[in-house]
């Protein structure tokens, strides 16, 4: 059938299109540091800040996260004329960890 053939061509456009407009941080004193090791990328974005009368920068951030949640973030480039920064987060989920009971060993052998 014509749409078995169609779907991967629809789909190799649209994974294609998403990696060619990868989200980025240039221009001018743009400073980037180094890609965190065995990350797995979940996200990216730009925070936009504001800049402060001595010339710094303010960001401030928030997210919601559902219980078992966990986030990396780490600023991948930096543009402080601009207030800008390019953060990349990996989400993972941890499993709820069971309290375990234990006695404490009172007798002691010599």
């Amino acid at each position: 059938m014509k749409i078995k053939a169609i779907i991967p061509a629809l789909l190799f456009f649209l994974i294609s299109h998403l990696s060619a407009n990868e989200i980025t941080l240039e221009g001018d004193g743009v400073i980037h540091y180094k890609y965190p090791e065995k990350f797995e990328e979940s996200n990216r974005y730009i925070v936009h800040g504001t800049k402060l009368p001595n010339d710094d920068c303010e960001f401030n951030q928030s997210m919601r996260l559902m219980p078992g949640q966990r986030v990396f973030t780490k600023n991948i480039a930096y543009n402080p004329h601009t207030c800008e920064t390019l953060v990349v987060e990996g989400l993972y989920t941890v499993e709820p960890q069971k309290k375990m009971l234990e006695r404490p060993n009172t007798q002691f052998q010599q």
